[in-house]
């Protein structure tokens, strides 16, 4: 099964790639936009996209210490550049499982309580980026209803994760109890994760078109954000723009403008990696990690679960 999703994962790329060719060679416009591209604006985005790398590792600390460990900087800095490539260009947003599998190794870090803790990230995820998404629009009363939902959802699946997961009684496998401190922490990562987003998006599309408003952005990074979810795809290509496609009513960027934005986007983040990988390599990340080929293989913390 993991091996026909993983090919479905590469049609649906090879789909996307096609059809980003088949754009640029139909709509030379696109090629003027992207000429507007200068140095410092790659400067910019490529040292937003480093500092992106410091919140995954603060999101990290704080999903560890949820699982009643903590992870020394080093290590967290280790993994969490070396699983952001792996997510990237491995099948099916692999970069989870690798982290998974690193932390059971060398912190004993039960594989269920990772996967529930990243659940409780996904979820504030979720719920930040639809406040995103909703809360500049003109569908904004919506907000009444799904907030307390959302708040109620994470509330509840944190009771659950801390009553049949964590197992935080004396003399239970973690042994220690829980607070609230690091699920503040997590929530306030998050925020920042998707302000930060909201930053490196407005950028790329003021480039694109410097008629887009910051709130327009900031729609565009909520409805972006959950193709995240369905990502098939390396790095949701071709996934995220129909999400933004489709949701063209909602924040008024054309389509010509997402596309333009999506080329400088995927450019300055392949070159981000290609720089975060030389780092890596000159480094040894992957020897001091221990990573083994197989864990390369994990396309989720589930599939994890069940070859440890």
């Amino acid at each position: 099964m993991k091996k026909y999703r993983a090919s479905a994962g590469y049609l649906l790329l090879a789909a996307a790639l096609g059809v980003f060719v088949w754009y640029g060679l139909t709509h030379k416009q696109l090629w003027t936009t992207l000429g507007n591209l200068n140095a410092g604006i790659v400067i910019l985005l490529i040292s937003l996209y480093f500092v992106m790398l410091g919140v995954l590792v603060g999101q990290l600390r704080f999903i560890v210490e949820l699982c009643g460990k903590k992870i020394n900087l080093k290590d967290n800095l280790r993994i969490s550049s070396y699983s952001q490539i792996v997510n990237f260009f491995g099948p099916l947003q692999s970069g989870p499982a690798v982290r998974a599998v690193y932390l059971k190794r060398n912190y004993k870090v039960p594989i269920r309580n990772f996967v529930a803790a990243t659940v409780i990230y996904y979820l504030f995820y979720a719920a930040v980026s639809g406040i995103a998404a909703i809360a500049p629009s003109a569908y904004w009363r919506w907000l009444i209803l799904l907030v307390p939902l959302g708040v109620f959802l994470c509330w509840l699946f944190y009771k659950i994760y801390i009553k049949f997961i964590y197992k935080e009684k004396p003399g239970a496998e973690s042994g220690r109890k829980l607070g609230f401190k690091p699920l503040a922490y997590l929530l306030l990562v998050t925020i920042f994760q998707v302000v930060l987003q909201a930053i490196i998006y407005y950028v790329e599309l003021k480039t694109a078109n410097r008629a887009i408003s910051l709130r327009q952005t900031f729609i565009y990074t909520g409805v972006a954000n959950f193709a995240l979810f369905v990502a098939l795809t390396p790095g949701a290509i071709g996934i995220r723009e129909a999400f933004l496609l489709f949701s063209t009513k909602l924040h008024h960027i054309s389509p010509k403008s997402i596309v333009a934005a999506s080329f400088i986007d995927r450019a300055v983040f392949i070159t981000f990696l290609g720089i975060l990988f030389v780092i890596t390599v000159s480094l040894h990340f992957k020897d001091k990690l221990k990573i083994k080929k197989a864990d390369l293989n994990l396309s989720s913390p589930e599939e994890t679960v069940k070859n440890t």
